[in-house]
């Protein structure tokens, strides 16, 4: 429940205006006034939060929340691991979005199907979201999941299904598969895979985080597009043009060892989301984890 008083302010010459104190402000169950927005985290606890796309069986997530996140959403297409990462590392109950109407049957029958293996392996129980891994543990579990195609799902839809702003994630994790690229570049141009590590970029700026970090796929430096483009050069322009950081910092730290973890964090700087950088300011500073 908020509160506001409104208080007359006068301006220069004879205008009058009204304004309202504490206008944005929210009370808490402590009686404390804090702004709107960041009661909207304040649901999800104290921990920084996280975003897992193409999350798979969950191996990042469980990473990442041991490294004390909180993982508030996640994202897949593969039933199986879909399955298996819901029941591992998902609240009870849990928020599942569908992104096509087709996803809903395609994951029952995914579930159905594991059931009767299930059966047949003397396994009597039903495998319910939550009750793996997350259960024996003092984490808390994932409150949303999109199963679907990741080309059809905008940062904006994930946000507000949160009830986030653009740039409160703390963290977006993935591993985009890339098996679509090859060293040449001249593998199948129609490969769907080509795409998705530029739409894990696609929702890194769609989200705005606070910090990236993209699995190091095997020889992905060595990767080109269909077009001859080095795959990083193009992951690398598209965040830059979306102004979430310079180009130079980005490939500064991606042309170091390849063992490393494509994680990065952008500090200092005035870039603000959707604001492009004016010719002449300083860029901006990066950080990085590796």
């Amino acid at each position: 429940m908020g509160g506001s008083m409104t208080l007359p302010v006068y301006s220069h010459g004879l205008h009058e205006r009204q304004v309202t104190f504490g206008e944005g402000f929210v009370s808490t169950k402590t009686g404390l006034f804090i702004p709107e927005t960041m009661s909207k985290r304040v649901q999800y606890g104290p921990k920084p939060l996280a975003i897992d796309l193409f999350s798979g069986a969950g191996g990042f997530s469980v990473g990442v929340i041991q490294a004390g996140f909180r993982v508030v959403a996640a994202l897949d297409n593969w039933e199986l691991a879909v399955l298996t990462y819901l029941h591992n590392l998902a609240t009870f109950p849990v928020n599942t979005h569908f992104v096509e109407t087709g996803d809903h049957d395609r994951l029952d029958k995914a579930l159905e199907a594991q059931m009767k293996l299930d059966t047949q392996a003397g396994v009597a129980s039903m495998p319910l979201a939550g009750h793996g891994w997350i259960s024996t543990t003092e984490y808390e579990g994932v409150p949303h999941f999109w199963f679907g195609d990741i080309r059809k799902v905008s940062g904006a839809e994930i946000l507000k299904e949160l009830g986030l702003e653009r740039g409160d994630i703390d963290l977006v994790v993935g591993g985009p598969p890339c098996q679509g690229f090859s060293v040449g570049g001249k593998r199948n141009i129609m490969d769907p895979r080509n795409s998705l590590v530029f739409e894990f970029a696609r929702l890194v700026l769609e989200i705005w985080p606070k910090s990236f970090c993209m699995e190091n796929v095997p020889g992905i430096r060595s990767m080109k597009t269909p077009e001859g483009w080095p795959v990083m050069d193009a992951f690398c322009r598209l965040i830059s043009d979306g102004g979430w950081a310079s180009f130079n910092a980005l490939q500064t730290y991606m042309g170091q060892s390849p063992e490393r973890k494509a994680a990065f964090r952008a500090d200092g700087g005035e870039s603000k989301p959707g604001k492009k950088k004016a010719k002449g300011v300083e860029e901006k500073q990066a950080s990085f984890a590796i």
